[in-house]
């Protein structure tokens, strides 16, 4: 998604699409610190390990 937007920026290089570009990466980062929450109460101790071996953005 953070790419697709990115490359629309790309694309059409204006105030408008660079807008939707951040508040695009950054509502996703919120999407994420919110699911990340959820699955460490969710799974515990084996999400703990596993988000520690794995990137947040892959």
């Amino acid at each position: 998604m953070i790419l697709s937007v990115m490359g629309m920026f790309l694309i059409l290089p204006n105030a408008l699409s660079l807008l939707l570009t951040v508040t695009t990466y950054f509502v996703i980062q919120v999407q994420i610190r919110l699911e990340e929450e959820f699955l460490e109460q969710q799974h515990g101790v084996k999400y703990l390990e596993y988000k520690k071996s794995t990137r947040r953005l892959i």
